[in-house]
């Protein structure tokens, strides 16, 4: 049987729309959490974790939302960073 990781790179910073592409407001909720309750939904054993900024760190803490993150401090340095 295949073991499938995900690992969802949400540090970015949306420089057009003023702030971070994972908090963006999609349906009743924001982006980040849409995506994570979709995956949820297909019952993957193994373990998710995201990619975050500090900003989504600070909106994860504030609302006590759990989940499995690795925290970018310097997400301005690109995708390697």
């Amino acid at each position: 049987m295949n073991e499938l990781g995900i690992i969802i790179l949400a540090a970015g910073w949306g420089r057009r729309i003023g702030m971070s592409k994972a908090l963006l407001p999609i349906d009743d909720t924001f982006y980040l959490h849409f995506i994570l309750s979709k995956l949820q939904k297909l019952k993957i054993d193994k373990e998710i974790i995201a990619v975050i900024n500090t900003d989504v760190d600070l909106y994860l803490k504030n609302n006590n939302i759990a989940i499995n993150t690795v925290l970018n401090k310097n997400p301005d340095a690109g995708m390697s960073s």
